[in-house]
């Protein structure tokens, strides 16, 4: 039985095996299943971060775009005025208004989404607080912040920069007062937004500020100002000096400037080694003090910037050039635009004469046979039609008012609107003496005939008409003429006669010196035209020789050989030899006319210009007989430029030749004449000034070596007071009178003379490597400084770029002093705050233009500067401050920064508000001209594109 029961158990199956198994396959298939489960809840949590994350990108970009928005729509239409700055543009009326000004600034538009209010957002709960653009960073061990490391002085932390939550609800409205309006002034995001919609919650918010690069100071292109390491000539945007910006424990220094530079370039930008793309690629210098000082200073700095370069009106700025090499217009590697075969390019004094007008080679403009009549009339026209007749100044209240009625108001038609040429031609002289390679330009002499400015060389027979206009260039003077009849007779009875002219070469006029020696200038032979005769002039050893026929009179006699040269400041004594003649009659008076020519030259100087009608003064000198040749009655000049009529002449009983006339001592420096309107030029004293008696230094020279007018702030040395005609209401032009770019004396009714800077602009030194930079655009100049540089609407200060725009600036005529850096910040502190001059004796103070402005004064015009406080409120010799800073500053800038802060957020139903994801942006972008020339484009239009993007990240 035992052996039957073992035999039978031991043939059973084995059913807890298979139990076993069943479970096993359970469970695997149970974990399986858990981790399935497990995965797909992991993913989805993932792919729900993203989504989320993706959203708060989207809202990030939101910020963008509506930056983007504001900028498009207030500043691409090519006919509004605006100006820019962090945060703010202030521009005229809505352009749809058909009564609107479009040149007027009327109104700010925010470009941000609303400064939110302490008190108020302090109390919400923390979910609905404003967001800090300028949170810490966690990159470094001690503590930065995102935008800025400026240190709140009432709180000792770093600056916030909080803002207004913009709320986004699911049909893609924003909660505003008025959707469809900016979001600015009072149509602003509430600090509390209504949260029990249901049917349309809110899915997300963002926030934004609007920085303006041109407030910052460009690194790829800034240096020092310093002569001896930068031979670039004043106005060059490498004069903006990196030495006046912070450092840890003072600024930074030469070493570190000279580093960022040779990180570029090591010759001036012949050659680049590489730009810095980005506002941080200086951490790829090796020098750490260098790296350290670039990030200290990363709410100054920016790798990109440019002005767009266009005037109150939207139009492109007139070039201060005859070139057209200088004036073309080019694409990014910097090659000349075309339409069909001419050559496109901005405004500029287009006036010589040119076989093929595709041909950019320089032509020097010194002489004028090479000057286009028919050109020249054209851009007579042009500067007096749309330039010096403007009369919709946008900052001078009341209207209808132009430089026409200032200077000429008392003159009837059409001589008001003639004398305007002169004017005109003052600046095309000017520029042409700044272009040309010669020591002496000639000057353009041209009478009004019809609507024809017609050359006096191309119809000789107006010469000494009236109403002929000289212009302006580098030259040399007559200053004194007189006629001189010996007491002797020869044997015929007989009596010798001279003409004796007097000439000036003025200080500070371009020229190092003038040999009278034939040959010696120019390689020029030089005569002097006296009442019809017009001999070489040469050198005698005793001034009885018969020859030559006209002489150096300080230069007669053995060892004076070195007085056939004329240095700054000297006068020379010409002496032409007149036919002998009878002893003067009682009472006996002569017509005296001169003139300085050089042989293929032309006409340096006439004098008088025009022969006065009956009625007007004539220059008639007493003729009586002497035995001193020089003791003579003589006609002599006060301003030397101002010679042209006889009633700018002075009658005197006794000669000054070779010396300083007693007229000109008796002005300069003594107080000034009444009755012109303006007044003459004063010094910080009051009395008249020579400050102004300036001109460029020939093409080449050490002093001028590219040829060029290097800012508009050189149209202060324009002279106002030549006049044309015996018969004008003066009788006589205006002595030591010229633009004046200083605090304005008149009231803000009258057009400021520094207005008129705005409309012109000069050539920019663009190094064909590194055209996208200097002239990012044909219509643009990159590294200038924008004087409207306040962060609105923060608690920020940014006053160290205008620093750095001033910082070893020459500040006087009279000397070579610069401003110190203490200096510069401090004149930089009164731009940014817009601290006007105060009045100082004779010196007006500085006027607030217009007086009924926007609601936060702006600078609409790099002239305005002149009425703030430091800047030329110390008479006209303080201009020159204004000639090395003109080309550097600017009041509205062309790219900007968008910051911008994105959350994703999910609403419940009891309306709290769950924040799910967040993003950070920094998008750079860039209003800039598409000219016709370039691919696909057929006009010129305005744009806006992307020129730096990154992801912020704390």
């Amino acid at each position: 039985m035992n052996r039957m029961a073992s035999r039978f158990i031991a043939k059973r199956p084995p059913r807890g095996i298979a139990l076993v198994i069943v479970l096993f396959f359970i469970v695997i298939i149970t974990v399986m299943i858990v981790g399935f489960f497990e995965s797909s809840r992991a993913d989805r949590g993932a792919a729900g971060s993203h989504l989320e994350r993706m959203r708060a990108t989207l809202f990030a970009r939101e910020g963008v775009e509506s930056g983007v928005a504001a900028l498009r729509r207030e500043t691409t239409d090519k006919v509004r005025n605006w100006t820019s700055s962090p945060g703010v543009l202030v521009v005229p009326d809505d352009p749809t208004s058909a009564t609107s000004d479009q040149s007027r600034l009327k109104k700010e538009v925010w470009l941000h989404s609303g400064l939110s209010d302490p008190a108020s957002d302090a109390a919400l709960d923390p979910v609905l607080r404003a967001p800090n653009l300028n949170i810490q960073t966690f990159d470094t061990a001690s503590p930065t912040y995102l935008l800025t490391d400026q240190i709140n002085i009432t709180t000792t932390k770093a600056e916030e920069m909080k803002l207004l939550w913009v709320y986004v609800r699911q049909d893609g409205t924003y909660e505003l007062p008025d959707p469809t309006k900016p979001i600015s002034g009072s149509n602003l995001p509430k600090q509390t937004p209504s949260r029990t919609n249901k049917t349309n919650p809110i899915v997300g918010r963002f926030a934004y500020w609007t920085d303006d690069e041109s407030t910052k100071v460009n690194y790829n292109l800034a240096w020092v100002r310093d002569a001896a390491t930068n031979k670039n000539p004043s106005g060059h945007p490498t004069n903006v000096d990196l030495r006046a910006l912070p450092a840890a424990g003072g600024n930074i220094d030469a070493n570190a400037a000279n580093a960022i530079h040779s990180f570029i370039t090591v010759d001036n930008y012949s050659t680049i080694k590489r730009f810095f793309n980005s506002p941080f690629d200086a951490r790829q210098i090796t020098d750490t003090a260098t790296r350290d000082a670039v990030a200290f200073n990363k709410f100054n700095l920016t790798h990109y910037n440019s002005d767009p370069d266009t005037t109150y009106y939207g139009k492109p700025r007139m070039m201060l050039t005859t070139q057209i090499d200088s004036a073309a217009l080019r694409d990014a590697a910097g090659n000349p635009l075309k339409e069909g075969t001419a050559i496109l390019t901005r405004p500029f004094l287009d006036i010589l004469e040119r076989s093929n007008p595709a041909d950019t080679s320089y032509i020097d403009p010194g002489t004028r046979g090479v000057v286009d009549g028919a050109k020249l009339t054209k851009v007579v026209n042009d500067l007096v039609e749309n330039y010096l007749k403007r009369s919709d100044w946008p900052m001078v209240d009341g209207a209808n008012h132009s430089l026409q009625e200032k200077y000429y108001g008392t003159y009837s038609e059409p001589a008001r609107t003639q004398r305007l040429a002169q004017v005109a031609l003052n600046i095309i002289d000017y520029v042409r003496s700044a272009e040309s390679k010669l020591t002496l330009v000639e000057p353009l002499r041209a009478k009004w005939i019809g609507s024809v400015f017609v050359d006096d060389d191309t119809n000789s027979s107006i010469r000494g008409q009236e109403d002929t206009f000289k212009g302006l260039p580098r030259g040399i003077y007559i200053t004194e003429m007189g006629i001189w009849v010996s007491t002797k007779k020869d044997a015929a009875g007989k009596s010798r006669a001279l003409g004796v002219v007097e000439v000036h070469l003025p200080k500070d006029y371009g020229i190092d010196s003038f040999d009278f020696t034939p040959g010696k200038t120019d390689g020029k032979s030089w005569s002097v035209w006296f009442n019809g005769t017009e001999p070489t002039v040469g050198r005698r050893v005793n001034k009885d020789d018969a020859s030559p026929k006209a002489f150096v009179w300080e230069a007669v006699g053995s060892g004076n050989e070195t007085k056939m040269v004329m240095k700054p400041g000297d006068y020379r004594t010409i002496c032409v030899e007149l036919p002998t003649r009878n002893a003067p009659s009682a009472g006996e008076m002569i017509t005296i006319r001169g003139a300085i020519s050089v042989a293929g030259g032309g006409r340096i100087d006439v004098v008088p210009l025009a022969n006065p009608p009956a009625g007007a003064k004539q220059m008639k000198v007493p003729l009586k007989s002497a035995a001193d040749e020089l003791d003579i009655q003589s006609f002599e000049s006060n301003d030397p430029r101002v010679n042209g009529i006889p009633g700018d002449w002075t009658l005197v009983q006794t000669s000054s030749f070779g010396k300083e006339n007693p007229t000109r001592a008796n002005s300069v420096g003594k107080p000034p004449a009444t009755g012109f309107t303006p007044s003459q030029d004063l010094d910080v004293s009051g009395n008249v000034s020579a400050a102004s008696l300036r001109m460029p230094y020939p093409k080449g020279h050490a002093n001028n070596l590219t040829g060029r007018v290097r800012s508009s702030g050189e149209l202060g040395l324009i002279h106002t007071g030549i006049e044309g005609s015996s018969t004008a209401p003066t009788g006589a032009g205006v002595p030591w009178r010229t633009l004046h770019l200083q605090p304005t004396k008149q009231a803000t009714t009258v057009v400021p003379d520094w207005a008129f800077m705005d409309l012109f602009t000069v050539p920019a030194d663009v190094p064909l490597q590194a055209a996208a930079l200097f002239a990012p655009h044909s219509n643009s100049t990159g590294g200038r400084v924008n004087m409207n540089a306040k962060p609105a609407p923060f608690n920020l200060t940014r006053t160290d770029p205008l620093a750095a725009v001033l910082f070893g600036a020459r500040k006087s005529t009279l000397n070579n002093t610069t401003l110190s850096l203490t200096e510069a910040k401090t004149i930089a502190k009164a731009i940014y705050d817009q601290t006007l001059a105060q009045a100082a004796g004779a010196i007006p103070a500085g006027k607030r233009y217009p007086q009924t402005g926007p609601p936060n004064p702006v600078y609409e015009s790099p002239g305005e500067v002149v009425e703030i406080a430091g800047v030329a409120d110390k008479g006209e010799e303080s201009e020159e401050l204004i000639r090395a800073i003109a080309n550097l500053i600017t009041a509205r800038g062309s790219v900007f920064s968008i910051y911008t802060v994105g959350q994703a957020l999910k609403q419940t139903p009891t309306g709290k508000l769950i924040v799910t994801a967040e993003q950070r942006q920094q998008a750079m972008v860039e209003r800039f001209l598409r000219d016709k020339g370039t691919a696909a484009t057929t006009d010129d239009e305005i744009g806006l594109r992307t020129v730096y993007f990154r992801n912020l990240a704390p």
